[in-house]
C-alpha cells in the first residue's frame, strides 16, 4: 500500500490525515501507455494499413480492368478481420474490435469489386481474342481470293462478291452473338478462395457459438486464437517472399515503403497491447509482423532502389488491346 499525506481545514483549524491507498486503484503512466495508447493508435494505424488498397481498386473499377493487382492478401484479409472481430466478441475488447471490423467491411468491398474485375477481364479478353480471330480470318480469306485472282488472271465476278459478303455479314452475326451471350462459363478462381474462407469461419463460429455446452469461455477463446493467427499467417507470405525477391535480385523495389511502415507500426503497437494484457494470441503475430518489418526496413538501407523505365501498374495497355491494335 501506498500513504498520501492530506491536509485539510475545517473552521479555521487545519487538520492533517495520511490516507492509505491500495496499489490495484492506481494507474501508472507505463499502464496507461500500454493498455490504452498503444491500442488506440493500432485501432487507427490498422485502419489506415486496411484501406491502403482502395484507390488503386477505385481506379481498376473505373478502367474496367484488375490490371497487376493481386486480390488473393483479399480474401486472406476477409478472414482475418473476420476472426478478430469474432475474438473481440469473445473478450468483450473494443480496442480489437474497432481496430478490425472496418477491414472486415472495407475487405467485402474489396473481394465484390476483385471477383467483378476477374470476370470483366476474362468477358473482355473473349472478346477481344474472337475479334482477333475474325480480323485473322478475313485477312488469310482476303488474301486466298488474290492467290485465286492471280492464278487465274480474272478478276471475281458480282456472284462470288456477293457470296463473299454474306460470309462476312454472317460471321459477324456469329462474333456479335458469341460475345453478347456469353454462353462460356468464366473461370472464378478468387471467388473460390474467398467462399472457402467464408465456410470455415461459418464452420469455427457456429461449433464455438452453439456448442456452449461444449466449450468453457477459455476453450472458445483458444480455438477462435488459433484459427484466426494460422490465417494471419498467410498475411506473412507477402513480406516472405518479397524479403526472397529482394535477396535475389539485390533489388528493393518490390518493398513498398508505406505499407512496410504502416504494418511494422501496426504490429508494433499491438505487441505492446498483448503483452500488456497478458494476451499471446495478439502479441506473438503482430511480434513476428514487427520482426519482418525490421527486414525488409533494413534491406532497404542495404539494397538500392533500381526502378526500371516502366508504366504505372493501372495505366498499362492490356496485351490483348496490342494484339488488336496491331492486327488492325
Amino acid at each position: 500500500h501506498h500513504l498520501r499525506f492530506e491536509e485539510k481545514r475545517c473552521e479555521g483549524t487545519s487538520i492533517k490525515t495520511w490516507i492509505v491507498l491500495d496499489e490495484s486503484s492506481m494507474v501508472s503512466a507505463k499502464d496507461v501507455i500500454l493498455e490504452y495508447i498503444c491500442p488506440a493508435l493500432g485501432v487507427i494505424v490498422a485502419n489506415i494499413m486496411f484501406s491502403a488498397p482502395y484507390k488503386s481498386v477505385k481506379k481498376a473499377v473505373a478502367q474496367g480492368f484488375l490490371g497487376d493487382l493481386n486480390p488473393t492478401p483479399w480474401a486472406f484479409m476477409l478472414g482475418n478481420t473476420c476472426g478478430w472481430v469474432a475474438y473481440s466478441f469473445l473478450l468483450n475488447n473494443y480496442w480489437i474490435f474497432f481496430g478490425n471490423c472496418p477491414g472486415f467491411l472495407l475487405s467485402v468491398w474489396l473481394n465484390l469489386c476483385a471477383a467483378k474485375l476477374q470476370c470483366q477481364d476474362y468477358r473482355v479478353k473473349e472478346m477481344r481474342r474472337s475479334f482477333v480471330t475474325y480480323l485473322e480470318k478475313q485477312d488469310a480469306d482476303q488474301s486466298s481470293r488474290k492467290l485465286e485472282i492471280s492464278n487465274n488472271g480474272e478478276t471475281i465476278n458480282e456472284q462470288n462478291q456477293n457470296g463473299a459478303d454474306k460470309n462476312a455479314v454472317t460471321d459477324w452475326a456469329s462474333l456479335a452473338l458469341q460475345v453478347t451471350t456469353q454462353s462460356k462459363p468464366a473461370p472464378a478462381p478468387h471467388e473460390k478462395v474467398v467462399i472457402s474462407i467464408v465456410i470455415l469461419w461459418v464452420i469455427i463460429l457456429s461449433t464455438v457459438s452453439l456448442g456452449k455446452d461444449l466449450f468453457s469461455q477459455t476453450t472458445k477463446e483458444f480455438i477462435v486464437g488459433i484459427v484466426v493467427n494460422i490465417n494471419l499467417c498467410f498475411f506473412y507470405g507477402g513480406p516472405l517472399s518479397t524479403i526472397a525477391t529482394v535477396l535475389k535480385t539485390r533489388n528493393t523495389t518490390s518493398i513498398h515503403i508505406w505499407t512496410m511502415t504502416t504494418n511494422t507500426a501496426n504490429g508494433a503497437f499491438w505487441t505492446a497491447y498483448g503483452i500488456a494484457v497478458q494476451d499471446y494470441f495478439i502479441s506473438i503475430p503482430n511480434g513476428i509482423g514487427v520482426l519482418l518489418g525490421l527486414v525488409q526496413g533494413a534491406l532497404v538501407f542495404l539494397f538500392p532502389r533500381q526502378v526500371t523505365d516502366s508504366k504505372a501498374d493501372n495505366t498499362k495497355v492490356p496485351p490483348e488491346q496490342s494484339a488488336i491494335e496491331e492486327e488492325i
